[in-house]
């Protein structure tokens, strides 16, 4: 159901954003309501069309098979899944102001669930700052941060960010960490950033750049510009906790966010140069694509056609990381993982 709402979501929205969110509408020890919501900025839907929407074959549009393709069923077929869950499905639109289609379902809670956040990690407690034009980016990432119990503050421009760093300094709080974009108005990521290395009063703080995945950076260029790293958008999880761990690794000991009998975290894993990456993967081009995608991490890999060379590849070289494709001739990914992991 969310893949294809996603997917009508991105398909229907020429220009500006697509927007998923989760939330819990009921919960009791054995279950939970979730509510999944697809928000889009695209061209809307007309009430009368609304009422035809989860009906098979009906498209807002009669020119949408045309231009888009599909067979019409997405909805209908999502309609009796949501229904069979114990929820529900529907829509909230109007026509030139987007559309946000949702659903709900009921979920049974799982007996072996443990939460996955350790109240002792390195980011408890510490005060971050968020800089990004973006609205809808700049709260999924506030979101993410006050997940990981940090203390996390919001600004729009970079005028209004060098003002709440002053103001955090003089009250004795300051901001050990600050996440940048790139693209703003006015004053840019990079122009930002200089601003705030070259304030004595603030310059020790680190800094991270919210780039999009396409723009090329090299190290040089993020040093030379005073950020620590860089985390590209959309961002993930993992890799946006990557870099504020990595970037409190590298904080000065003098910084005044560490808690008394705090200890400076230590480095874990390996560093992304020197990580050992293999690619297993048979398709030429999702190997290329593969391949381009993790030289932009900072990431450089070895690739194998298939289990049997993976393996073979192994027997040569430690890698930290193997990508592994399931479907391969001659030995598939399930079966090289398992001889793998024997």
């Amino acid at each position: 159901m969310l893949t294809n709402l996603v997917g009508n979501a991105i398909k229907f929205t020429d220009a500006g954003e697509v927007t998923v969110r989760v939330s819990c509408d009921m919960e009791n020890q054995q279950e939970c309501e979730l509510r999944f919501q697809v928000s889009d900025t695209g061209t809307g839907i007309s009430s009368e069309t609304q009422k035809e929407l989860f009906k098979a074959f009906a498209q807002a549009d009669s020119s949408t098979t045309r231009r888009f393709g599909g067979t019409g069923l997405g909805l209908a077929i999502s309609k009796q899944l949501a229904e069979k869950m114990g929820g529900e499905i529907g829509v909230e639109s109007a026509l030139g102001k987007g559309s946000t289609f949702w659903f709900t379902v009921r979920l049974r809670k799982s007996s072996s669930l443990q939460s996955t956040l350790n109240s002792d990690h390195r980011l408890v407690n510490i005060r971050s700052l968020i800089v990004d034009d973006n609205p809808v980016s700049g709260q999924f990432i506030h979101e993410q941060i006050v997940a990981w119990k940090m203390r996390n503050g919001l600004a729009t421009t970079g005028t209004e960010a060098l003002s709440r760093l002053h103001r955090a300094v003089s009250e004795g709080d300051p901001y050990p960490l600050v996440i940048i974009d790139q693209r703003m108005p006015d004053m840019d990521g990079m122009a930002l950033a200089r601003e705030i290395k070259a304030d004595p009063t603030i310059s020790d703080t680190r800094l991270i750049l919210l780039t999009s995945f396409g723009k090329r950076l090299s190290s040089e260029e993020l040093h030379a510009s005073g950020f620590t790293d860089c985390c590209f958008k959309p961002v993930r999880q993992s890799s946006l906790f990557d870099c504020l761990a990595n970037a409190m690794v590298e904080a000065p000991a003098t910084l005044p966010h560490l808690a008394a009998g705090q200890q400076k975290p230590s480095s874990h894993g390996p560093q992304r140069q020197k990580a050992r990456v293999l690619i297993a993967e048979d398709n030429r081009v999702n190997r290329l694509v593969a391949l381009g995608q993790l030289k932009q991490l900072g990431y450089t890999a070895d690739t194998a056609s298939n289990g049997r060379l993976a393996l073979a590849a192994l027997e040569c070289t430690h890698y930290d990381i193997i990508l592994m494709d399931c479907q391969m001739p001659e030995i598939d990914g399930y079966e090289a993982a398992r001889r793998i992991r024997a």
